[in-house]
């Protein structure tokens, strides 16, 4: 590990003086490695609140309200092994990131089991507007997905902006889709499901990219390790962003084809 300041070792010299003493300079790293370390661990409490919140989502999207929706994603804890997985990548500490994928995954399932069985119970008659406005994502979704990766980085980086993570959860809606898919599972429209999920897909792909984008160019990553693990969080990172393109390009050709319905629409 190097002892030096951030700010001070040779790799940082060049990163203009403002952005030293303002950033880098300003981040405890010992403090948001534990904060990432707890956030990382799968406890029952995390399990609870997982599925109590995409039970919420589920609700909320069947009811048509958004204020349940959103009452949904603030409870959702998902935001923060996405960034913890983020972190480990940055850290070049794999084995942890593929734990904080893996509690991810194990999330996706119990929520998206969940919201079929609820969907199963309470769905009558066609899906309501709630759940199809997230069965067709497009390039915008992207671009709210990065710049809420980028923000929610930024807030665990810098405890003085961290209270604003609560909005980056709302702002990336990560439950609504998952529940979505169980939802559009259950009433057989595979279709609307295989669009739910790579709105899911494309939010957590994002995030990834941009906290990953973040946590380097902030100096949580000690100057000395990241020459040292350069080679190997490049490759990782450079998988991220080929996966980010694959997504985008699908939404590209949906935002292009809406845009087109569009205009023959008005010329009709």
């Amino acid at each position: 590990e190097d002892d030096r300041p951030v700010a001070d070792a040779p790799l940082w010299r060049s990163v203009p003086r403002w952005w030293r003493s303002h950033v880098i300079r300003g981040i405890d790293h010992q403090a948001v490695l534990e904060r990432v370390r707890a956030d990382d661990g799968w406890t029952p409490s995390y399990a609870f609140m997982i599925l109590m919140s995409a039970g919420i989502a589920v609700l909320g999207l069947l009811l048509s309200s958004p204020a349940v929706v959103i009452g949904a994603m603030l409870l959702a804890p998902l935001m923060q092994p996405v960034l913890a997985a983020a972190a480990c990548i940055a850290m070049a500490l794999f084995r942890k990131s593929l734990t904080a994928a893996g509690h991810i995954l194990f999330a996706s399932i119990g929520a998206i089991a969940l919201a079929y069985v609820l969907s199963a119970l309470f769905v009558n008659g066609d899906l309501p507007s709630e759940v199809t406005s997230r069965t067709a994502p497009d390039i915008r979704d992207l671009v709210v997905a990065l710049a809420a990766g980028t923000a929610g980085a930024y807030a665990t980086v810098r405890t003085d902006v961290s209270s604003s993570l609560p909005g980056v959860a709302v702002a990336v809606a990560l439950v609504p889709p998952i529940a979505a898919v169980g939802i559009t599972l259950e009433t057989g429209n595979e279709t609307l499901a295989r669009g739910a999920l790579l709105l899911y897909a494309t939010n957590l792909a994002a995030i990834v990219f941009a906290a990953l984008i973040v946590f380097v160019a902030t100096g949580f990553v000690p100057p000395r390790r990241l020459a040292t693990t350069f080679p190997r969080t490049a490759a990782v990172s450079a998988i991220v962003a080929l996966t980010v393109i694959a997504i985008a390009v699908p939404l590209y050709r949906a935002s292009v084809s809406a845009a087109q319905d569009t205009d023959r629409e008005l010329e009709a």
